[in-house]
C-alpha cells in the first residue's frame, strides 16, 4: 500500500511540486504505516476507519442526542456528525476522527474517518472529502448507463 502510494505521489511532484496532496482511502487503507508515511511526507488524508468500541463511545453523546432529537420530531432519519480523538495500539500517535451518525427508526449507523486535516468540521471533511469519490463513481455510472443506452 505505502510502496503505491510513494511511486503515485513522487510521479504526481515531477509535475507538480508544490501542489498540496490529500489522499482520501477506505479503510484498508488507514494502516499505520500508511498515514505515518502521509503525516512524514506533507500529505494530508481522510481514510476510512472500521468503528469500534472506544469510538463508539467517544461519540456517544453526539449520537444520544442524534437519536433523540429524530425520534422527537419523528422524523425518518436525521443524520449528524462528531469530532474525537483517537489512537489504535498500533499507531505512534493520536489523530483526528470525524463520526457521520444517522439515526433512523431502525437504530443507528455511525461511519468512521481518520484525517489528518483537524482544522475541518467533521461534516466537510465526512461529506464533501471521503463522500465525494462514491458520488464521483455513481455520475460515472449514471453518464456509462446513459452512454449504453444511446448506442441501443
Amino acid at each position: 500500500m505505502r510502496g503505491h502510494l510513494c511511486r503515485l505521489v513522487r510521479r504526481i511532484r515531477r509535475h507538480w511540486p508544490a501542489t498540496r496532496l490529500a489522499i482520501r482511502g477506505d479503510g484498508h487503507y488507514s494502516r499505520p504505516e500508511v498515514m505515518d508515511w502521509c503525516d512524514a511526507h506533507g500529505i494530508d488524508y481522510v481514510f476510512g476507519l472500521p468503528g469500534n468500541a472506544v469510538l463508539a463511545r467517544a461519540v456517544e453523546a453526539a449520537a444520544d442526542d442524534i437519536r433523540t432529537s429524530r425520534a422527537e420530531a419523528n422524523n425518518p432519519c436525521l443524520r449528524g456528525y462528531s469530532e474525537t480523538r483517537y489512537r489504535a495500539r498500533s499507531w505512534k500517535t493520536e489523530r483526528p476522527a470525524c463520526a457521520r451518525i444517522e439515526a433512523t427508526r431502525l437504530g443507528l449507523d455511525i461511519r468512521f474517518v481518520v484525517t489528518s486535516l483537524a482544522a475541518r468540521s467533521a461534516e466537510f471533511i465526512y461529506d464533501t472529502l471521503y463522500c465525494a469519490r462514491g458520488q464521483a463513481e455513481n455520475l460515472i455510472k449514471l453518464h456509462t448507463a446513459q452512454l449504453e443506452h444511446c448506442l441501443l
